[in-house]
């Protein structure tokens, strides 16, 4: 797998809390004040507002991203020795995190 793309979307009026939307944008800042190493080199995370929905986006370049910094900020983070990332070993760990794969229909 050498791009990872995902996007998050969720019906603010459908989240728990009193100020969903403020604790989704905070949450977002959070990660990308973790993150801030490596955005623009190879890792992307953006939050939009829309129509009633909060999107989260995520991409991942393994093409240009450094491994090692990812490892410090993702400890479970482990690529093959050729530098490369399995997509059955991340599409296994994204499920056991609590993901659930969607099948596409044409």
């Amino acid at each position: 797998m050498l791009l990872q793309e995902k996007v998050d979307d969720y019906d603010v009026s459908k989240v728990p809390g009193e100020h969903p939307l403020e604790t989704m944008k905070e949450a977002v800042a959070k990660s990308q004040e973790k993150f801030k190493d490596l955005m623009g080199h190879g890792f992307e995370l953006t939050s939009e507002y829309k129509d009633g929905i909060f999107y989260i986006r995520n991409t991942i370049d393994y093409t240009k991203i450094d491994f090692n910094k990812l490892k410090e900020i993702v400890p479970g983070f482990n690529p093959l020795d050729d530098k490369t990332v399995s997509y059955s070993v991340t599409k296994d760990s994204l499920i056991k995190g609590g993901m659930v794969e969607k099948n596409k229909q044409k």
